[in-house]
């Protein structure tokens, strides 16, 4: 049985990125994934790629993020299919637009406040009210999300990192080393990164350890773009009636539900809930969005865009989201656990923030310290 220096369960954006960058710095690596690349939350995703969050730290590393996603050619030698589109935010909390706004500017990331004249230069069609506030950040857009993971994979397979599919990892126990139980077989790692999404909390139980992480399903929605229709060729985030909405080419639009976002205060930790809410549920459910809900979006749109009232849904899917209780990352060794790391509760935020992350990650294995900036991600800020 070869030994590992490190061994990654899971083989999505996360997983591929920490990959490419360990066996960047020279280290055997063995990526375990149970289904295929991106086979769940990072094959659906809706791969917006923008700065515009309050939490100081979340936005530094989607800053450095997105400057990756604009040079990931260069970097990886694949293409995410980056397409710079910017984004709106429409919003009825006048002070919550302007306090992210202050963050964007104290880091240095592109985000301004517009007044209505310019959001009309923006979006023409657009339908605004007079209570509401608006901010755009020039720099957003999205990715193909398959392509992505796809070229994290094929650059860490370039420096040498192993990548095995349909592998279900069935217990993780230590020896001398860690030793990973699979239906493919026994796999024995120096260090092991636990990686896997909706699968993580699972996978960890089995250590006696509960990670304070909630399922959630997270709808979404393609529809068809009527037929000359102009409108909504940028992100959208429409707080005001609770969606995003994205370009999807040049004839689809994507719809999703906004959700609130928790401020974390340093000051104080955060409790968790002991009856969390993922025990009970498969991690690789994939369900379907209702009728009911999709024309709920149909109408949100075409009240704010008008020349959107003919949208049809043309296909759509509701995975489940790892979400922690302030809506923020866990990066951390699991405490009393030596060797023993885990990447999850990514809240939505998990693939726009996984170039950094898997930089994070890296530096963390083989230093034992994580970088300054990313201590925020430590899973001490809960009490449990």
């Amino acid at each position: 049985m070869s030994i590992y220096e490190i061994v990654i369960i899971g083989g999505g954006a996360w997983g591929c990125s920490a990959a490419m960058n360990l066996s960047k710095r020279g280290k055997k690596v063995l990526v375990l994934e149970r289904g295929y690349l991106a086979y769940t939350q990072s094959g659906h995703t809706s791969a917006i790629i923008r700065q515009f969050y309050s939490h100081e730290e979340t936005a530094k590393i989607a800053m450095l993020s997105l400057r990756y996603f604009k040079d990931f050619k260069q970097k990886t030698g694949f293409d995410a299919h980056f397409r710079q589109t910017g984004l709106l935010v429409i919003s009825d909390d006048s002070e919550s637009i302007k306090r992210t706004v202050e963050v964007l500017k104290k880091i240095g990331a592109k985000c301004e406040l517009l007044d209505k004249d310019r959001v009309k230069e923006i979006e023409p069609s657009i339908s605004l009210s007079n209570d509401e506030v608006f901010a755009f950040e020039p720099d957003a857009g999205y990715v193909d999300p398959i392509a992505t993971v796809w070229g994290f994979a094929q650059c860490a397979k370039g420096f040498g990192a192993q990548i095995l599919e349909g592998v279900k990892v069935k217990k993780i126990s230590r020896q001398k080393d860690w030793i990973i139980e699979s239906d493919k077989g026994t796999f024995e790692g120096e260090k092991v990164i636990v990686a896997a999404g909706t699968n993580t909390p699972f996978l960890i139980r089995d250590l006696g350890f509960n990670l304070p992480i909630y399922l959630f399903p997270f709808p979404m929605c393609y529809y068809r773009r009527p037929y000359g229709a102009k409108s909504l060729m940028r992100v959208i985030f429409d707080s005001t009636n609770n969606y995003y909405a994205r370009p999807e080419g040049e004839s689809e639009i994507l719809v999703g539900p906004m959700h609130d976002e928790m401020t974390y205060a340093e000051s104080s930790a955060i409790a968790v809930d002991k009856n969390l809410y993922w025990a009970d549920k498969n991690p690789d459910w994939i369900g379907r969005i209702d009728f009911d809900l999709s024309s709920a979006y149909s109408r949100a749109l075409s009240i704010r865009f008008p020349e959107l009232s003919e949208i049809h849904p043309s296909r759509d899917f509701v995975p489940l989201l790892d979400v922690t209780p302030d809506w923020q990352p866990i990066i951390d060794e699991l405490p009393g656990f030596d060797g023993l790391f885990v990447a999850c509760g990514s809240s939505g935020h998990g693939f726009k923030l996984s170039p950094l992350i898997g930089e994070i990650l890296a530096d963390f294995v083989i230093s034992g310290k994580p970088p300054s900036f990313a201590r925020a991600y430590s899973l001490s800020r809960f009490r449990m």
